[in-house]
């Protein structure tokens, strides 16, 4: 019985290493899959790469918006006053779209997290 399974795995695994190293369909199929792989690995790069660059344009908008706040929230104008109230709200809300996108899409990184693309945004208090 044991020679038997021995030499029917060795028929299969013959089998397998002549049809896809010598036929066209086997040569087509091993294609054919290496070209699925390759498809996944640029989805995947594309998918990477739109999400950081989402994530940078918020930090920039919010490093933007939090600046021009602590830039005029102590001028003597109430204008300039109100100028900075509505920089502190734009940059929170910034802040707060910023940490659900990151937490919605922290599997992209898996844990390697680039060095410019931050874990959250904190929220102007003050």
């Amino acid at each position: 019985m044991k020679k038997f399974l021995l030499g029917s795995l060795a028929t299969v695994l013959l089998g397998g290493i002549l049809f896809f190293g010598f036929t066209p369909t086997g040569k087509g199929i091993i294609v054919e899959w290496q070209n699925t792989i390759k498809k996944v690995d640029e989805k995947t790069y594309e998918t990477r790469k739109k999400v950081e660059d989402q994530c940078r344009a918020m930090i920039a908008s919010y490093n933007s918006d939090k600046h021009s706040y602590y830039q005029y929230r102590d001028s003597d104008s109430e204008l300039e006053r109100s100028w900075a109230q509505s920089y502190k709200q734009r940059a929170n809300s910034t802040a707060s779209t910023y940490n659900e996108y990151i937490l919605k899409n922290s599997y992209v990184w898996e844990g390697n997290i680039p060095e410019d693309i931050k874990e959250s945004l904190p929220y102007i208090e003050d």
